[in-house]
């Protein structure tokens, strides 16, 4: 009882620090004020009518629903939510201590964390993707003054946009990952530009918590999606030392770095072990890490096209001719073992025994046979008289059998054969590296009708939902424009050196191609999209970094 009442008192103080953050955001202007009031409502309203009919089953979308508040674009909330009640019941070490090889172990612990103090029901995953995109929409605040242009047009994509409100109402990791990412990159900006002034002992002091910010960031991501996570570690170098190189306080920046390189490379470790391939963790391998992982990209690209399923990603008409062009004179595959086979040695025979006679094994009868049920009828009826054999039956006359004629028939015309126009039945799989970098960013940027009809993408199933993707793809193709907008705006006014906006701007590429070229299923790409969504918002608010001023200390 002590315990359930516990429970309810958390949950209002979680809720009322939901409203004092939304009222803080929308305090910035009135444009803000309605964007995030739209989508807040949108999301909480949505959840809640979500949430009952698929529990109690309403008549409408019954195909989409699974029950308990689930539906089925959210199959693998499934898995999210039973792991997460289960370490909930276990408490808060258990909670802590989770098995790092579960599917998404960090949002399993925050879904876990959030039943253990709000209670055990799907539900409460609505309260965490409205903090989340609540969190979402303070980082863009953080970057510049809402009146910027760019600043209402990535909170306007944050609140409005299909997927992210449909992700936001089903306890799903897509909405707390986007926080997380933007988070990170709101964090790196921060420690970017405090370098922008003579050190001190108070700002070496920040640029120390920080550091452990943003390794505490990188660990939630890789506990997610561990590759992301790679990717970020990666792109933290050439981030560090741009940082370094334009600081003022250079020596305080590169002592800080090195606080903050291990101890990032230590919480991706530490996070996403289990699911590193054993290659990338060899560090004596280092030098080959990147053909490690373009080989692990190419069977990951293998694994989708072995899995198939309903929405799987096929070349279209034209797309099957560049094929058809590129593998004129296909050559087979050198193939380059990692390790040389030994030689071959010579084997010596070992001596025949000769084996040793069988022993006797016992029949055992289990199902008597006819023959054996005849030799005992007979036996038993061996002392009887016999009767006397009946008569034979008389002489049948014999009669003269006509042996039919074969009738010919006459076939019917031949008809003609139909050509079907029809697609073939399964999609036929691009072949070369040109070919799936096509049809992945066709799937990605262009609307699934104009990708069709073009013949550069071949996608059937979709369950009736292709209009939902449609407008998606619309908001997304509107937010890459701008992003590109921009990116050409600062190019002209030369203002592209901020350290921040090459970290987003590779982690965001470096994601999109690992996309486009092994995801070979528009469900999961579909789904994959929105982390290039986050790192396309903020390149525009990153791109005014360079142009900032430098940070003034706190007061003591």
């Amino acid at each position: 009882m002590f315990f359930a009442v516990g429970q309810i008192v958390l949950s209002l103080v979680a809720g009322y620090a939901v409203f004092r953050l939304w009222k803080r955001i929308a305090a910035s202007g009135s444009t803000i004020f309605w964007l995030v009031t739209l989508g807040l409502l949108i999301r909480a309203v949505g959840g809640v009518v979500a949430f009952w009919m698929s529990y109690l089953g309403a008549p409408v979308a019954r195909s989409l629903q699974l029950g308990r508040g689930l539906w089925l674009f959210a199959i693998d909330a499934v898995t999210y939510v039973q792991f997460a009640m289960y370490y909930a019941h276990k408490g808060l070490l258990a909670i802590l201590t989770i098995d790092r090889s579960l599917p998404s172990p960090f949002f399993i612990q925050m879904l876990a964390g959030a039943m253990l103090c709000f209670g055990s029901v799907i539900s409460v995953a609505i309260l965490l993707n409205l903090a989340a995109y609540l969190g979402c929409c303070a980082i863009v605040l953080s970057f510049g003054d809402a009146s910027r242009r760019s600043v209402v047009f990535a909170i306007a994509v944050l609140s409005l946009s299909p997927s992210s409100i449909v992700w936001s109402l089903q306890p799903l990791k897509d909405i707390t990952f986007i926080f997380l990412v933007m988070a990170f990159f709101g964090v790196a900006r921060v420690w970017q530009r405090l370098w922008k002034n003579e050190p001190s002992r108070q700002r070496i002091v920040h640029g120390v918590l920080l550091s452990a910010g943003m390794a505490g960031l990188l660990y939630g991501i890789s506990g997610v999606r561990w590759y992301f996570g790679a990717v970020i570690l990666l792109a933290a170098v050439p981030f560090v030392v741009m940082t370094i190189i334009g600081a003022r306080a250079r020596r305080a920046a590169a002592a800080v770095s090195l606080l903050l390189l291990p101890l990032s490379l230590a919480a991706f470790l530490t996070s996403a072990g289990p699911y590193i391939p054993f290659s990338v963790r060899d560090v004596k391998k280092g030098a080959a890490v990147p053909k490690m992982m373009l080989t692990t990209m190419r069977e990951w690209r293998l694994g989708f096209e072995r899995s198939g399923g309903a929405t799987i990603i096929g070349a279209g008409s034209a797309i099957r001719k560049v094929d058809a062009a590129l593998e004129a004179h296909p050559t087979p595959p050198k193939v380059t073992p990692s390790i040389a086979p030994p030689p071959p040695q010579k084997v010596t025979p070992a001596p025949t025994v000769a084996p040793a006679p069988p022993k006797a094994i016992p029949v055992v009868n289990v199902t008597k046979r006819p023959e054996h049920r005849i030799a005992t009828a007979r036996k038993k009826h061996a002392g009887r008289p016999t009767q006397a054999a009946p008569a034979p039956p008389p002489p049948v006359a014999s009669v003269a059998v006509v042996t039919p004629q074969p009738v010919q028939a006459t076939p019917p015309p031949p008809t003609p054969r139909k050509v079907s126009t029809q697609p073939p039945p399964t999609p036929v799989l691009p072949v070369s590296l040109v070919a799936r970098v096509l049809t992945g960013t066709a799937a990605i940027v262009l609307p699934h009708a104009l990708g069709q009809r073009l013949g550069i993408v071949d996608v059937r199933g979709g369950r009736g939902l292709w209009l939902f993707v449609e407008v998606d793809t619309i908001v997304f193709d509107i937010v890459l424009a701008f992003a590109i907008f921009s990116m050409a705006g600062a190019v002209r006014r030369g203002t592209i050196g901020a350290p921040v906006f090459w970290l987003t701007l590779l982690v965001t590429a470096a994601i999109g191609l690992a996309l486009v070229y092994t995801v070979s299923n528009f469900g999961t790409l579909f789904r994959h999209r929105d982390m290039l969504l986050a790192g396309l918002v903020l390149l525009p608010l990153a791109l005014a970094a360079s142009g900032g001023h430098p940070v003034k200390d706190a007061p003591a």
